[in-house]
């Protein structure tokens, strides 16, 4: 049983304050810490943004008597870090602060931390509980957790269709979702670390692939092209060289202007080339915009983690025809004129 003081209250509030880091952090996780003394959070912090202050430094560093850390828990939704990187190990903070109890959600999957953090704290002295809140802090940095545990960046599939199940045309661009889902779909670019799209939307669309409806980050654009149908495509905007862009290819001749290109090696299993390949340029999580045949792809070869479905009253009929839906967890919402389904996959 808890003790009095362990309340999911205090956990609750970390994975809120994790939460504004949200597309900040890449390819770090999201973190909150709040510290406790009688039952009141005397100072609290988070992590964000990538290679500033973690968590328990940004609580420490809030703590108006440092004093009285002896008497309070610290609890944070990630196990404390213990190797230095961009910032210095957050066990040693701790440690030094005197805080003589730690409660932690979930252990770190990061080969350098896993388990070994939550060891150190212990052998230093300090009561340290793990697994309040384990599942809401799993759902929160399943990107994170994603990439670490599977080496692959995390998946989220989405495109938008009309209510006869068309995508669009491949002769000109047409714009399905009403504003209010432009707008979600913004802020969506803005919480993945890459944005993907497959040659012929870049050739039917030449979208910009940034954030313009919401205040959030960019995000890296990927092109997958395995072909080299877009080499030397001078005019797409994807080259203009105003943020990274990554592009996949298996032609060993193509050249992209402003870009990183990544060779793929062709096969059966494209995704899983093109996942690898990602997870080894440090992509953490990607947004799949499309097309069609781009989206399955991902759905056949069962690579995916959530799909995101903007289904518009329209009808268009034509020869885009969208992917078919996968099973999962599934809940809707309405958005402007569209419904937009979110569907979970299941491991």
């Amino acid at each position: 049983m808890l003790i009095q003081e362990e309340q999911p209250f205090y956990m609750q509030r970390c994975l809120q304050l994790a939460l504004l880091g949200l597309g900040r952090t890449r390819t770090n996780p999201m973190v909150g810490c709040v510290i406790v003394r009688e039952n009141r959070i005397i100072a609290e912090g988070y992590h964000s943004g990538f290679g500033l202050p973690h968590a328990e430094a940004d609580a420490l560093s809030k703590v108006k008597d440092p004093a009285l850390l002896s008497e309070c828990t610290m609890y944070v939704n990630l196990e404390p870090c213990c190797h230095q990187g961009k910032t210095p190990p957050c066990t040693d903070a701790i440690i030094q602060s005197g805080i003589k109890r730690v409660v932690v959600a979930m252990e770190d999957p990061f080969p350098a931390v896993a388990g070994e953090g939550i060891r150190m704290l212990r052998r230093a002295g300090i009561d340290v509980t793990c697994g309040l809140l384990d599942m809401e802090a799993r759902q929160l940095n399943r990107r994170f957790i994603t990439y670490h545990s599977e080496k692959r960046p995390f998946v989220v599939l989405k495109w938008a269709q009309s209510a006869d199940g068309f995508t669009g045309s491949t002769e000109k661009e047409i714009r399905i979702s009403s504003s209010d889902s432009l707008e979600l779909t913004h802020s969506w670019r803005s919480e993945e670390h890459g944005i993907l799209i497959g040659s012929q939307t870049a050739l039917t669309d030449n979208p910009s692939l940034n954030v313009r409806h919401w205040n959030g980050p960019e995000p890296v654009r990927i092109l997958f092209d395995p072909n080299g149908r877009c080499s030397s495509v001078s005019h797409l905007t994807l080259f203009d060289g105003k943020s990274r862009t990554l592009v996949l290819t298996a032609d060993s001749e193509a050249s992209y202007p402003n870009a990183e290109v990544i060779s793929l090696n062709g096969g059966s299993k494209p995704v899983h080339a093109i996942t690898t390949a990602l997870h080894e340029s440090g992509i953490a999580s990607i947004l799949v915009e499309g097309g069609s045949r781009l989206h399955s792809l991902f759905l056949n070869e069962g690579i995916w983690d959530e799909c995101r479905i903007i289904t518009n009253p329209i009808r268009l009929g034509g020869e885009c025809k969208a992917p078919g839906w996968p099973s999962g967890e599934m809940h809707c919402m309405q958005s402007g004129e569209d419904v937009v389904h979110f569907i979970r996959k299941i491991a």
